[in-house]
């Protein structure tokens, strides 16, 4: 019996904790507007897949080794992909059409590779005491934890022609709590930490790309524009 209630008091615990929602996965603003011609986007999979998925993926990427790919060929997995995959992908997607138009002919791609990634837990102690004291202080708002995600984010600027016009790096760290009421719950404390770590590296990174926008906008329009299959196969 005294089990059971102390099970129930976690689940609603967990309950109370804060939901990921649209805010927590938007498009980080700058102050400049950089409007670039329209990119496709392309994902280095070793690194999305070896450094940010899990078990779920095994080996399979390793047949890839430093090969790129867009997101869409990749489609058929989403049903087993890790969320935090799924999330990284969705918000580069938005990102790449924050960064150029929308419309009209591609004329190059961005390419996106992790050339870092670590998650910790310095918070671990908090998980011990809650464990020790049967997680009574959760229930008026001590963490049950606290994470940690370090990453280095690459974006290539390429034309059509497979020239690297320009190559941006960013390495950031973000930390999330996971607690009652104020904080995340487990899962998503994960989700949040790893999104917030690729927020803050876009933001940097978008920062200076607009001090090049100018003469990007001229070499990817030198570079002429990408084939009508490729151009057509990814709408935003």
């Amino acid at each position: 019996m005294k089990k059971t209630i102390l099970l129930l008091g976690i689940i609603s615990l967990c309950i109370q904790c804060r939901m990921l929602g649209p805010a927590d996965f938007a498009v980080t603003p700058i102050p400049t507007k950089i409007d670039l011609p329209r990119l496709e986007i392309l994902t280095h999979q070793q690194s999305f897949g070896a450094m940010f998925g899990n078990a779920l993926w095994g080996n399979q990427f390793l047949m890839y080794d430093n090969s790129w790919s867009t997101f869409m060929p990749l489609g058929y997995q989403r049903s087993i992909a890790p969320r935090k995959i799924l999330d990284a992908m969705g918000y580069l997607e938005r990102e790449t059409a924050a960064i150029s138009r929308r419309t009209g002919n591609a004329h190059g791609y961005a390419r996106y590779k992790l050339m870092y990634y670590e998650v910790r837990q310095p918070g671990f102690g908090w998980e011990i005491l809650s464990s020790l004291t049967c997680f009574v202080p959760n229930f008026f708002g001590m963490p049950f934890n606290r994470l940690r995600t370090d990453l280095e984010l690459q974006l290539e600027i390429v034309d059509a022609q497979g020239n690297i016009l320009s190559t941006y790096r960013s390495a950031q760290s973000a930390l999330v709590w996971s607690a009652p009421y104020w904080g995340y719950w487990w899962p998503d404390a994960v989700r949040k930490a790893c999104i917030s770590a690729l927020q803050l590296a876009m933001t940097d990174i978008k920062g200076q790309i607009a001090l090049d926008r100018n003469t990007l906008e001229t070499q990817l329009l030198a570079g002429g524009q990408l084939p009508p299959f490729v151009s057509e196969g990814y709408r935003r």
